[in-house]
């Protein structure tokens, strides 16, 4: 399982989200933007989050992250309760059996170490631009055309 992070929705934020479970909110909450986290399940949250936050819901995923998919987690956030730092995501990616590791060993994807910066960072472009950089890549010195010598 897997999650995009650097695709906000449009039309989705979590105060709508809150608005729609008729969840009490603490004033003066800040919104944030709800994120396509992949095809599958799309109709399903997921936050992955700081990992001081834990509720009955909540997997660990090392020991700075983990996720939790129950809405224990959207309450406590409206409450002021929530995750330090947190990444609202509706579906996730998936892949079938040696399906990623066969993209991997395509460079389908980059893979860098997982950043907070990288992870909730407020700028979905900086999250692009973060993992290149982490490599020591400049994309913008990338040139799409091709040369002949």
């Amino acid at each position: 399982m897997g999650f995009i992070i650097n695709q906000p929705m449009q039309h989705i934020s979590l105060f709508g989200v809150l608005q729609h479970f008729k969840l009490e909110m603490e004033e003066g909450m800040a919104d944030q933007p709800v994120h396509f986290g992949g095809p599958i399940d799309t109709a399903r949250g997921y936050v992955l989050h700081s990992a001081e936050y834990k509720s009955d819901g909540t997997m660990p995923i090392n020991t700075a992250l983990s996720i939790t998919s129950s809405i224990d987690v959207l309450r406590d956030s409206a409450l002021g309760k929530g995750p330090a730092q947190k990444l609202l995501a509706l579906g996730h990616a998936g892949w079938g059996a040696g399906q990623l590791e066969q993209e991997l060993q395509a460079n389908s994807w980059i893979t860098v170490p997982a950043t907070e910066e990288l992870l909730f960072g407020d700028h979905p472009m900086d999250k692009w631009l973060l993992s290149n950089k982490s490599l020591g890549v400049d994309p913008y010195r990338i040139s799409d055309v091709a040369g002949h010598a």
